[in-house]
């Protein structure tokens, strides 16, 4: 679990092949004021870092 501005929130790493292509995945999810948030960044493995 990490914290966004005060907020929990939960994130989920993976890593992903699909029809061949191989993808890392980063989801957070957070709730607040009553809505749910989930904030979504998928790259190939080799430009993962480049945009976090």
């Amino acid at each position: 679990m990490k914290a966004i501005k005060g907020v929990d929130a939960y994130e989920i790493i993976i890593a992903i092949n699909t029809q061949g292509y191989d993808f890392m995945v980063n989801q957070v999810m957070l709730i607040k004021n009553s809505r749910i948030y989930i904030i979504s960044y998928v790259a190939t493995p080799t430009r993962y870092q480049q945009f976090l």
